[in-house]
């Protein structure tokens, strides 16, 4: 029920408990994660048992981020995977929980979308775990950031401002990124100052990932974004990131046939567990461990 000491859960049976057993621990854990969004402390966990990708969802507030990942994570319940990888295990299901489950219809509510990813304080955003399985190359464990829009439109503007500081660590600590565009924003009377605000976190995005792999995902493609500030943003998002791939998700009906593409989700995914791979650079976590060689991420 996530009590720190099993003795502390209302279900605890002591009976089973021999009298002989040495007592519990009051500092142990019965696991070592507690199945919510990872922190550092929990990551240097499963960093040092696993090759792990971190992957950034970056985007300004309201873009999309946590209803995509929550989309994700839904779909994969329903058995859709990318091709070639079945699901092997996740240490946040809790996590994923807490946002997926404003997207389901239980006859109680319909469904909404999940809320807004609040700006707190904080050096590290916090991370969805996904560990996907091949046949030949074994487990792919995915650690996906689920951070709030305020920290990277504040970045985009002054990288080192001290409110920046959780954008930073995404920046420096990914592998990949996926750059959420809102067709919904950049079409509405805002749409200027969206524009403004998405080239220039491009362009902060383009500085510091560099040579590391960026798929720029259009997010609420339902909504149709004026031809001129479409093509404008898409020229400067071309020149920045040549080779980058882009896909266009909405979880509302899109087009003439008005169809939820799906599939448009797991592709984004698939991208994710074959474009890149683990840099193996050494993440920065909290002075905890003893053991040095828990701070690094890869094998």
């Amino acid at each position: 029920m996530g009590e720190d000491d099993p003795r502390s859960c209302g279900y605890w049976d002591k009976s089973e408990s021999s009298s002989d057993e040495s007592p519990l621990d009051a500092d142990s854990s019965p696991l070592p994660w507690s199945s919510r969004s990872l922190g550092l402390a929990d990551l240097s966990y499963l960093a040092s048992q696993s090759s792990l990708r971190v992957i950034a969802v970056v985007g300004p507030k309201n873009c999309g981020k946590t209803t995509f990942l929550a989309s994700i994570y839904l779909l994969l319940q329903r058995g859709q995977l990318p091709t070639g990888f079945e699901f092997s295990r996740s240490y946040t299901i809790g996590g994923w929980e807490n946002d997926a489950h404003y997207l389901r219809w239980n006859g109680s509510h319909t469904p909404s979308f999940p809320p807004h990813t609040t700006a707190r304080e904080g050096r590290a955003p916090g991370l969805l775990h996904l560990g996907m399985r091949t046949p030949t190359s074994g487990i792919i464990d995915l650690a996906i950031t689920d951070a709030p829009g305020e920290w990277f439109r504040r970045w985009a503007v002054d990288k080192n401002a001290a409110d920046s500081v959780g954008a930073r660590w995404v920046a420096e600590n990914a592998d990949q990124f996926v750059l959420m565009i809102d067709c919904d924003v950049l079409s509405g009377s805002t749409r200027g100052e969206a524009l403004l605000s998405y080239q220039l976190i491009a362009e902060r995005l383009a500085s510091e990932a560099k040579k590391r792999p960026v798929h720029i995902v259009w997010s609420k493609s339902d909504v149709q974004v004026p031809h001129v500030t479409k093509a404008r943003l898409s020229e400067r998002l071309e020149r920045l990131f040549p080779a980058s791939a882009q896909s266009d998700i909405s979880v509302k009906p899109v087009g003439e046939k008005h169809e939820v593409v799906e599939g448009n989700f797991v592709q984004v995914l698939g991208w994710m567990l074959d474009s890149g791979e683990a840099r193996g650079t050494a993440v920065e976590f909290p002075e905890r461990s003893e053991d040095s060689f828990l701070a690094f991420r890869t094998l």
